[in-house]
């Protein structure tokens, strides 16, 4: 993983503990709490595998009569890429 990556999810877990968790502290060290958390919630993410299509599979060829080899399927190749992202249930944010 990549400094910037690291540096990325560490941001986002400070937001979300800040938002979520630290306003329903009452007692204890909210630092120590944190730093508790943050293994987890870092080795939830190492634990995600997404497994895109094979580019090669058949089904994202096209043949016409006039075009030697076939054409490949930009749009159906996406659309299952999107579908094998989307499928982790992460809520993750396709640009």
């Amino acid at each position: 993983m990549t400094p910037d990556i690291e540096k990325k999810r560490r941001e986002l877990f400070d937001a979300w503990f800040d938002k979520e968790v630290l306003p329903t502290i009452s007692y204890g060290s909210p630092d120590i709490l944190k730093r508790q958390m943050w293994k987890p919630f870092s080795a939830a993410l190492d634990a995600v595998e997404i497994v895109f299509p094979n580019r090669s599979d058949e089904r994202y060829q096209e043949y016409y009569a006039d075009v030697e080899g076939g054409c490949f399927n930009d749009i159906l190749y996406l659309k299952d890429v999107r579908n094998a992202i989307t499928a982790t249930g992460l809520g993750l944010r396709i640009k």
